[in-house]
């Protein structure tokens, strides 16, 4: 039995105002006075009696209080300690957690990668109202646009901040090149985040039929609805046709980008060229060797004049490789080859991965080489055919003609 309740234990509170900020961990350590502190058992609760907050725990074996308040946990918290001893004698104390608010910076909620203007044109561009938000309550934020280096905006670029709107009329010097912007956001005690935006050259179709032509900076062509040709020209341009049978005309420099289903659509490329996701044709300009590959769609693949490589990649591809001693890679039992006579002297190269299967050149094709080690046959036509076969045992039957 306690002889007097009133001294079975004291607490002293480290670090309840000033430690215990929102979005930090607080820590508190109750010391008993009694000098059986074994035989005490330890609670809190709030002032009512009800539990604990679900961010707040104390640890009765420790006597140590500790959590993680945020935002909305900012005031102050009455609790209630309690101690126990093996005979139900008890004690209490009130006390009061006081969770302070600290600023937090604004936050990044909706970010705008790329604003795309008209050269030669008067544009406007309203920012979303949430590209920021404040997770302080009552908290406010203004938003300064400038270059991604720091410095002012230039003259032909201005932003109104109470309306977040940007307003420009670029000449093709101005936006010969992507121009690098920073918006920064700043609260009420001056903390600030910010982000980099883009800001972009582009031309604009319609949903009818278009012909776009990209000017010399790297700009965006948007074709949207329709049949349309979109040439880059000068600069490394983003080439988008949408919907319809859209023709490209572009070099290494460009981007093609088209969604599923928007149509049968072609490159034509004057440098070697990988066709993208859902570009099913390619045709190669120009005068000089190069090469073209498909993708996982059924592609025609042309040629140009010189000594071209094509290789359709996965789907049954259709591959015209035209004049020039064109190479072509056979990766697919439904993979046709066209060539006319007097185009060169060309050359199939066999990847098939069947075993004991044949491949059969086509028509004006003199060469073929099997390319694995799988077990794989060649058949030649009726020219003077070279055979190649691999490490496997093959069969190699050229024909008519003088064939090696």
């Amino acid at each position: 039995m306690i002889a007097a309740i009133n001294y079975l234990w004291e607490y002293i509170p480290i670090n309840l105002k000033g430690g215990n900020n929102e979005n930090q961990t607080l820590v508190c350590f109750f010391r008993s006075s009694y000098r059986d502190v074994k035989r005490v058992h330890y609670t809190i609760t709030q002032r009512d009696g009800s539990a604990l907050p679900t961010w707040l725990n104390f640890d009765a074996n420790s006597l140590r209080l500790s959590g993680s308040p945020k935002d909305g946990d900012v005031g102050a918290l009455e609790l209630l300690i309690t101690a126990k001893d093996s005979a139900n004698a008890i004690s209490q104390s009130a006390f009061t957690l006081i969770v302070e608010a600290v600023n937090d910076a604004p936050v990044l909620n909706n970010p705008v990668s790329v604003i795309y203007m008209l050269v030669d044109s008067s544009n406007t561009y309203t920012l979303p109202q949430n590209v920021f938000v404040d997770p302080d309550i009552n908290d406010a934020i203004t938003l300064e646009l400038k270059l991604a280096n720091g410095s002012a905006l230039p003259d032909w670029l201005s932003f109104d901040a109470s309306t977040l709107t940007l307003s420009a009329t670029p000449n093709q010097t101005q936006l010969a090149a992507p121009l690098q912007l920073q918006l920064v956001a700043t609260d009420l005690s001056g903390a600030k985040t910010s982000t980099l935006i883009t800001l972009a050259a582009a031309i604009w179709g319609s949903e009818s039929a278009d012909t776009l032509n990209g000017t010399q900076v790297s700009e965006t062509l948007w074709g949207l609805g329709g049949n349309d040709t979109i040439t880059g020209n000068a600069g490394a341009d983003k080439l988008i046709g949408g919907e319809g049978n859209d023709t490209y005309v572009a070099d290494n420099f460009d981007v093609i980008i088209e969604e599923i289903n928007e149509g049968i659509d072609t490159v034509k490329a004057s440098s070697s060229w990988v066709l993208g996701e859902n570009l099913e044709n390619l045709t190669l300009t120009g005068a000089i060797a190069i090469n073209g590959m498909g993708n996982t769609l059924a592609n025609i693949l042309t040629g140009n004049a010189a000594a071209n490589i094509l290789d359709g990649a996965a789907g049954a591809d259709t591959m015209i490789g035209g004049l020039g001693n064109d190479i072509y890679q056979i990766e697919h039992l439904e993979d046709l080859v066209i060539e006319r006579l007097n185009e060169g002297n060309d050359t199939a190269n066999v990847d098939i991965a069947t075993i004991d299967g044949t491949y059969v050149l086509a028509a004006n094709l003199e060469n073929a080489s099997l390319n694995n080690n799988i077990a794989y046959n060649l058949r030649g036509n009726s020219l003077d055919n070279l055979l190649r076969g691999n490490a496997s045992n093959n069969i190699l039957n050229g024909l008519g003609g003088s064939d090696t």
